[in-house]
């Protein structure tokens, strides 16, 4: 018998792994005793782990039993084998991502081997959608609970579904119209730095829920084929399913019709001009929108930053913190007032700030309320004090929401901070930002069914300085609710005679907008001949592509009479007036109309929207308004991206980004031994440090203020990049 002996470190090593032998079902195994060639034993045993497969997330086996075991044989004796599982860029809850099996066979001599498998589970974007379609309901109704798209084949995927609505007061025929703009994207698959959406069409006259899903699919899920327009063409719906998109944006139309079932009103403001140390005016008009009497109906008016109030066509009660309440008795069905309020500007006002002046009709009681409703209702607010801005989020409402919304914080254009939030009944959530002169944006989610859902915005300007002036107009401000206005514009030193402006004015020099939104235009004129005008007429050929059906007028100067021709030009007509020339009285000489449009449906990135207006005052000549225009886009905000490699690892938390002092990086997997490198815009390295550990911490020290890109390397190989602003 073959004499066998260990060292004291191999008899060690045989006993430890003999355990696991034993735990993993192996027996220790001497291949006709120990031979010449096993003693010693320098061979490794053999080791084969099972094939590396690719298999798709439903039918993923989360036991890995399915995938096969490993194969270990030695040519003396065989102690054990052990396993490892790497599962760190695994995404359980999609099922998505890669698994590392790794195996170590030892021999009774302590000589090893290892060997592995790589599970790959792929997550394919293969769901179908059913989609709500156009509706039209009666006012008490309009609880809006308009139907929810619905999915097929979501196995694996973490689909969700969110809209926003844009209301419309002035399509004839009609309470309202509400474009509800819905999102669907699958969380395994979305990347938020690409924001391109696949476009699904509206189904115009179609009665029945457009189905996207692959051609050839059977009922009851078989793609929509319609012919939206008489002519053609027909639009499958099958072209618009995307397994590897980005995910879906969809336009559902649905139109609210008087059934006297209550009272809605619209209120809406402007004026001519702000001009620093000079007095000037708002219009205030205020419309019932149904055939029941709305009783005892009143506007309170809150004036903007550095106006004060100087006067008023009706009487105005002081309520406090300038804000201003006017009475206007019943108003009847489809009747209109039209009052004004005279203001100051402070001299102290900064060149260039928006003046934004709110107004709210009464009563407000929402009709067709959804019994589905929480009655949680979120709103939003912006204060500057001392040395911080404060943005403010409120429920209050009297329920609790009953899930989470999404806000963010914008300053300037970039992308401060994104989170959710979920309030109960008379809570709030309050940021504090530096005053530092930027302009500070903040937009909030509401609850779901809230009559009156979309997007709740406030900006902020002015604390601590004016950095930039002009960025609260570059992005939507309208309220989602048709009883309440915003009216935002900048002062000037000086007023020219005509003007034309839209609101948003659009972001940069393209004055890029999303898709879908309004745009409201104000037409300003300037009575400059030697004589008093007794009538104006404004003409604008609308844009080929914004949707002359939803022109909805806004306040205007004077009376004024409203015509849409066949050849879509919109005519403003203001009659029996009498507009003094300029020379003898500046203020009265200007007047103005205002009106609000929707773009066409879904139009493609890159449509270019151009605007002008003519103008002519009684016999004269017309005169022609500037050009302004808009470009087609998506997503403006600039997102602070990063990237990561390979693409399947934990992600990587920055913040605050933009910063002053110090930014906090952090990660899932702790890191024994990486490199954190900074360079700036021209590619010198400003910076390096070691990491180690689930996070870290950057100090800005002396670097000065701009835009950085920083790399981090990690164990095996595992890189992020991106890049941080420094303030």
């Amino acid at each position: 018998m073959a004499n066998m002996s260990f060292t004291q470190s191999k008899k060690a090593v045989f006993s430890k792994w003999l355990r696991v032998a034993i735990l993993l079902g192996f027996s220790p195994s001497l291949s006709n005793g120990l031979q010449a060639q096993c003693n010693p034993d320098i061979t490794p045993p053999t080791c084969t782990p099972p094939s590396s497969v690719v298999v798709n997330c439903d039918v993923f086996d989360p036991t890995l039993a399915a995938y096969g075991s490993v194969s270990a044989t030695d040519n003396c004796c065989l102690a054990g084998v052990n396993s490892s599982v790497y599962d760190s860029t695994f995404l359980g809850f999609c099922n998505k991502g890669i698994i590392i099996r790794t195996y170590t066979a030892l021999d009774c001599a302590g000589n090893a081997s290892t060997c592995s498998q790589t599970i790959t589970v792929s997550n394919i974007e293969d769901y179908y959608l059913k989609l709500p379609p156009n509706l039209t309901v009666p006012l008490s109704e309009a609880d809006g609970n308009y139907g929810d798209p619905e999915f097929h084949l979501n196995d694996c995927e973490q689909v969700a579904a969110s809209y926003s609505d844009e209301i419309n007061t002035t399509v004839p025929g009609l309470v309202y119209q509400i474009k509800r703009t819905w999102t669907i994207i699958n969380w395994c698959q979305y990347d938020p730095l690409i924001q391109t959406l696949t476009i699904i069409p509206n189904p115009g006259s179609f009665t029945g829920w457009p189905i996207v899903s692959p051609t050839g699919t059977t009922a009851p899920w078989a793609p929509t084929v319609i012919d939206v327009q008489p002519s053609g063409p027909f639009i499958n719906y099958a072209d618009y399913h995307t397994p590897t998109g980005n995910g879906y944006r969809y336009l559902q139309i649905i139109n609210v019709m008087d059934d006297g079932a209550c009272a809605v009103s619209t209120v809406d403001l402007s004026t001519p001009y702000i001009v620093p140390c000079q007095t000037g005016a708002y219009t205030v008009s205020a419309r019932n929108l149904t055939s029941t009497t709305a009783e005892d109906a009143y506007v309170e008016v809150k004036l903007a930053n550095y106006l004060s109030y100087a006067g008023s066509s009706l009487t105005g009660t002081a309520l406090g913190n300038n804000t201003y309440s006017f009475e206007l008795g019943d108003l009847a069905g489809g009747e209109q007032e039209y009052f004004t309020i005279n203001f100051t500007v402070g001299c102290e006002a900064p060149s260039g700030y928006t003046h934004q002046t709110k107004a709210k009709v009464f009563p407000d009681a929402q009709c067709g309320v959804s019994p589905q409703w929480s009655r949680a209702d979120v709103k939003v607010s912006a204060l500057c004090q001392g040395d911080s801005v404060y943005l403010s989020i409120a429920n209050e409402g009297t329920g609790n929401m009953t899930t989470e919304q999404e806000f963010v914080v914008v300053e300037d254009v970039i992308m401060y901070r994104k989170e959710n939030f979920k309030l109960d009944a008379g809570e709030s959530l309050t940021l504090v930002m530096p005053a530092s002169g930027s302009t500070w944006r903040l937009q909030a989610g509401q609850e779901p069914l809230h009559p009156y859902v979309g997007l709740q915005y406030v900006s902020i300007e002015g604390c601590g300085g004016l950095n930039t002036p002009g960025i609260v107009n570059q992005f939507p401000l309208s309220p989602s609710n048709p009883s309440e206005a915003l009216d935002g514009q900048q002062n000037t030193a000086t007023v020219g005679s005509t003007d034309l402006k839209a609101f948003p004015s659009g972001y940069g020099s393209s004055h890029f907008i999303d898709k879908n939104i309004d745009i409201e235009y104000l037409v300003r004129f300037q009575n400059t001949g030697n004589s008093a005008a007794t009538s104006v007429t404004v003409l604008d050929p609308l844009p080929i592509h914004l949707d002359e059906v939803t022109v909805s007028i806004g306040a205007s100067s004077h009376p004024v009479t409203v015509t849409l021709g066949a050849d879509r030009v919109l005519q403003f007509q203001i009659d029996n007036v009498n507009i003094p020339p300029s020379s003898e009285n500046v203020p009265a000489s200007f007047g103005f109309v205002k009106f609000r449009i929707s773009q066409k449906a879904d139009l493609t990135d890159g449509t270019l929207i151009e605007n002008n207006a003519n103008i002519k005052f009684g016999g004269s000549s017309e005169v022609t308004t500037n050009t302004v225009f808009h470009t087609v886009g998506t997503s403006f905000i600039e997102v602070v991206g990063i990237t990561q490699s390979p693409t399947t690892i934990s992600p990587l938390s920055v913040t605050p980004n933009p910063a002053r002092d110090a930014v906090w990086f952090e990660w899932k997997t702790s890191v024994e031994q990486g490199l954190f490198t900074m360079t700036n815009q021209f590619g010198s390295m400003v910076f390096q440090d070691k990491v180690e550990g689930s996070n870290y911490q950057f100090k800005r020290n002396a670097l000065p203020a701009g835009m950085y890109y920083f790399k981090m390397t990690c164990d095996q190989n595992q890189v992020y990049t991106g890049k941080i602003i420094l303030k």
